[in-house]
């Protein structure tokens, strides 16, 4: 009899257990708790949306938060790739809806994003949560119409950046005709006078650290900056500076002083920059220090 009532009260704890817990597992087997339901459809696949997230472990260790001033995630939707895959979150909720999910951490950092291992410090078979609001939910069909419109002022801005191009070309040839300048001009169309040369010397290369004085002028003698008492440093290949000035450097040594003509494509564009207006043509003079 003992035995049989203790049967009996293991049963029904384990369905009172059951039955207080809050998640669901959907179609694709991602266990899941909606906090709050909004009306309309949810996300579509090859659709896009904007999403917050807190990504905590079972310790309740925050791995990410965008709720706290963080800006929303844009993100792809996409099919799950496995059986519990935190992708089809976004075709389970409507914009403005939130729900938690759940997701072993080795299936997520290994699957999901790709990665050669799991973070340190972060158990593999630990249950991750992922705690995520819709913020904006955007159509397979809108997206195709905006990729399209992209594709459409992608290919106009470069017949303008083409136009531009020759525009600029002709227009430094023309200048450095009327004043008699020789140049050795750059496959990307970087134009170089240069003022003192050093024979001995060793091209610069990607990578290295250099230093630099420079005056910076519009092609009409407008001064708009310069390095000052002290030497500019930079390390080439890392973006630091705009592509005329990259492509100017590795055509040089230290010790060597040049007048660069750099066209507008190469420099600041369309946008242009304080104090230099948009597709200028500008004039670096420039000497490598070391």
């Amino acid at each position: 009899m003992l035995k049989k009532t203790s049967f009996i009260i293991a049963l029904c704890s384990a369905l009172m257990l059951a039955s207080c817990d809050p998640y669901k597992t959907s179609p694709g087997g991602l266990k899941y708790e909606i906090l709050k339901d909004s009306t309309g459809p949810v996300g579509e696949l090859d659709g896009y949306v904007l999403f917050d997230l807190l990504m905590k472990t079972s310790k309740d260790s925050t791995i990410q938060n965008t709720f706290e001033g963080g800006r929303p995630i844009p993100f792809g939707i996409f099919k799950p790739t496995y059986k519990g895959c935190i992708l089809e979150a976004f075709q389970l909720l409507s914009e403005g809806d939130s729900a938690r999910f759940i997701v072993q951490a080795d299936s997520f950092f290994l699957k999901t994003q790709g990665a050669p291992q799991v973070p340190e410090g972060i158990d593999p078979k630990d249950q991750l949560t992922f705690t995520i609001k819709i913020r904006k939910l955007f159509t397979k069909a809108y997206v195709e119409e905006e990729t399209k419109k992209m594709k459409i002022q992608e290919e106009q801005s470069a017949v303008l950046s083409e136009k531009q191009i020759q525009a600029d070309s002709a227009m430094i040839a023309e200048y450095l005709a009327k004043n008699k300048i020789k140049t050795v001009r750059t496959p990307q169309g970087i134009h170089l006078d240069f003022k003192k040369v050093n024979n001995e010397g060793i091209n610069l290369i990607k990578g290295d650290s250099v230093k630099v004085h420079y005056v910076g002028r519009l092609l009409d003698g407008t001064e708009f900056d310069r390095s000052g008492n002290e030497p500019f440093t930079l390390a080439l290949g890392y973006g630091q500076v705009i592509p005329g000035w990259e492509d100017a450097l590795l055509q040089m040594k230290k010790g060597e002083k040049a007048v660069v003509y750099i066209p507008s494509g190469q420099a600041y564009g369309p946008r242009g920059n304080r104090g230099i207006p948009p597709n200028s043509i500008l004039v670096f003079d420039i000497e490598v220090v070391e």
